[in-house]
């Protein structure tokens, strides 16, 4: 971003353009009231001052220059509609209160009594905020702080010097540009510049953006007092200035490490901005504003296979090929999208590098952050999803079938709102692979490493702190006889013992082996399973045993995606008992 040119710009628009059009504190003829007409819930005044006998209240002068709430008033929202605008606006609030102003009725700037505070718990709740968006599942997220506190003590007046640029839509009605921030001053001080906001604030006046809006002033969080509210909308020229600038710093093509690049599942960072991904069902998810999205990557052999979602519903499995490649990943209409690169297969089967994502005439927006709970799963073939997908007039067998995207693991944290981590080998178990080999890096090493096969590859468990962690092995340790009692239950609490060490309060569930039928192998997992819970003594440790699922008999033993779908059915139940969730 060209930041000199950005300042050099704004500071032009600002010493150029004369407030053009004051917002009525005279009368209440330019408002009106969201539910309900216009009432005595907001006043006309002189002046506002703190109540001597409780700060928390205001006491109004007689007469007209300022609008105040005395707490308890619908929003307030101006007759008129706006789009591309420059906003001042003074406030003042009493202790503890709490207000906000809305552009366009749905982007708020918060005013709160911060004064003298550290940084609030999740950002954007700070007086000059951005004020975060917010869903059932994620809770409040895209929340932006400002840069500096600069919040006075409460009986003052203080004000805001907002130059706001209203989100873009293309001739079909479909949003091609977002709305952003291009200046926030908050008392002389600059707190924000050039942020893009992807949808409305938590309390919008509507989830439908559209090109223009009415000034909103909130006022049912405590008393609030307005004065000198006046607007500028913006010419053409000077619009120009404003997209020019917002333009400089919108990119077109960034690194896969870029904070612009979600990334769900263990990886390996490099310094030329590279991403190396082994384990099945890890998640890459971009969002961009365009026609088309390249992805640029190397991969270590052909038999690395992604699934790409395009908008959360056109799926498309690509096989990736060996070396350096650019992969079109989306082709079409322009307008924002979400694309998702889900890696079917598994680390033994390739890796795969993300070099880079290029957005072509476009560029790239925020996408939706992850969901704060976190689960992680760790197996064998089985959790990794191998023999899973089998689409029409494929080969009965191949690397193609293996898809970590539709394993139980993702499929149960995508119902419980959960980011997932699948740390999954096939062939290999607790103690020993299907051959019977203990020299192999079984569950207890591969845990370990962001990358399966790769001993250097050490991975920072406070990286992902997960509040559940399933594990299901046993099935190859048990392919070549029954293990010995001791043995295998020592083993099982000096692993969980290693996971304790990185996530010490997190719910342990201990899953039989799907691929097991009423045998002798079933039975005696199911006995190790409940000897190590009772040698560890914790409560927070459930045993699940898994029904059977014969997978495609004859020819694969491995649960195909629907029996995946009924073993997440088994496992919710008892997760959202155990979780609370």
């Amino acid at each position: 971003m060209n930041r000199s040119l950005i300042a050099f710009l704004l500071a032009v628009l600002s010493c150029t353009i004369a407030y053009s059009e004051s917002i009525g504190t005279s009368d209440l003829s330019a408002w009106r009231q969201s539910k309900s007409p216009l009432s005595k819930q907001w006043q006309l005044a002189k002046n506002v001052h703190l109540n001597p006998d409780d700060s928390s209240q205001l006491v109004a002068e007689a007469g007209t220059g300022v609008l105040y709430s005395s707490g308890r008033a619908d929003y307030l929202l101006s007759k008129a509609d706006y789009g591309d605008v420059q906003l001042h606006v003074e406030f003042y609030i009493p202790k503890g209160s709490n207000s906000g102003v809305y552009m366009m009725g749905r982007y708020e700037i918060q005013i709160y009594d911060s004064f003298g505070v550290a940084k609030a718990a999740y950002p954007g709740i700070e007086c000059g905020g951005i004020y975060p968006r917010h869903d059932g599942q994620r809770g409040a997220y895209e929340g932006h702080s400002p840069a500096k506190n600069v919040s006075r003590v409460t009986g003052q007046w203080q004000s805001f010097d907002i130059t706001f640029r209203a989100p873009r839509f293309n001739d079909s009605g479909e949003k091609i540009a977002n709305a952003c921030f291009v200046k926030v001053v908050h008392n002389g001080e600059l707190i924000h510049e050039n942020v893009e906001v992807t949808g409305m604030t938590r309390s919008g006046m509507s989830k439908q953006e559209t090109a223009t809006g009415p000034i909103r002033l909130q006022g049912d969080h405590g008393p609030v007092a307005y004065r000198n509210l006046k607007v500028t909308p913006l010419t053409t020229d000077q619009d120009a200035a404003i997209q020019k600038s917002v333009s400089t710093r919108l990119e077109s093509v960034v690194p896969a490490d870029s904070s612009l690049v979600l990334l769900e599942g263990r990886s390996v960072r490099s310094e030329d901005g590279s991403v190396k991904i082994a384990y099945p069902g890890t998640k890459i998810k971009v969002a961009f504003v365009g026609p088309q999205l390249l992805m640029k990557y190397q991969a270590t052999s052909d038999s690395v296979y992604v699934d790409v979602i395009v908008d959360s519903t056109d799926t498309q499995r690509i096989q990736l090929r060996s070396g350096k490649h650019e992969q079109v990943l989306f082709s079409g209409s322009p307008g924002e999208h979400t694309v998702e690169i889900h890696k079917r297969t598994e680390g033994w089967q390739g890796i795969l590098k993300a070099i880079s994502f290029e957005a072509s005439t476009g560029h790239f927006v925020a996408p939706m952050p992850l969901p704060k709970r976190k689960l992680l799963f760790i197996g064998d073939s089985i959790t990794a999803g191998a023999s899973i997908d089998i689409l029409p007039d494929d080969p009965a067998t191949g690397d193609h079938h293996s898809n970590g995207r539709l394993a139980y693991g993702r499929v149960l944290a995508d119902r419980l709102g959960a980011q997932c981590h699948l740390i999954a080998y096939g062939g290999r178990g607790l103690i020993r692979d299907w051959q019977g080999m203990t020299e192999t890096n079984n569950a207890p090493q591969f845990y370990e490493w962001a990358l399966s096969d790769d001993a250097n590859s050490s991975w920072d468990a406070t990286q992902y702190v997960p509040d559940a962690i399933s594990i299901c092995l046993g099935t190859n340790d048990f392919n070549q006889g029954v293990p010995d009692e001791a043995t295998y239950v020592k083993a099982y609490v000096d692993f969980i013992r290693q996971l304790r060490r990185d996530a010490p309060d997190a719910h342990l569930f201990l899953l039989n082996s799907p691929m097991f039928g009423d045998n002798e192998n079933r039975k005696k997992l199911n006995q190790y399973i409940e000897k190590t819970i009772a040698t560890l003594g914790e409560s927070n440790i459930t045993k699940i045993d898994v029904r059977y699922y014969p997978g495609r008999p004859g020819v694969d033993a491995h649960p195909v995606a629907p029996e995946h779908v009924k073993i997440a059915d088994e496992l919710e139940p008892v997760f959202r008992r155990e979780l609370k969730w």
